[in-house]
């Protein structure tokens, strides 16, 4: 079994809440290999059509630029 080092990534932005009937801020925090399989995991997660925007903002806490 291989050791598969995982980080945090942290997703905010805003989507579509269908109970709401309308958009709210919404956040996400998903650990993954690397950052293409965090976004991955976001959409699978959450239905992507339902964001309105969303950026990854940190990594293992660290906030990016």
């Amino acid at each position: 079994m291989e050791n598969t080092i995982t980080n945090k990534y942290y997703f905010q932005g805003i989507r579509w809440v269908p109970s709401y009937r309308d958009f709210d801020f919404d956040d996400y925090t998903i650990e993954a290999a690397d950052e293409k399989t965090a976004w991955d995991k976001l959409f699978e997660f959450t239905n992507k059509s339902t964001w309105k925007k969303v950026s990854l903002t940190h990594i293992n806490e660290i906030k990016i630029v």
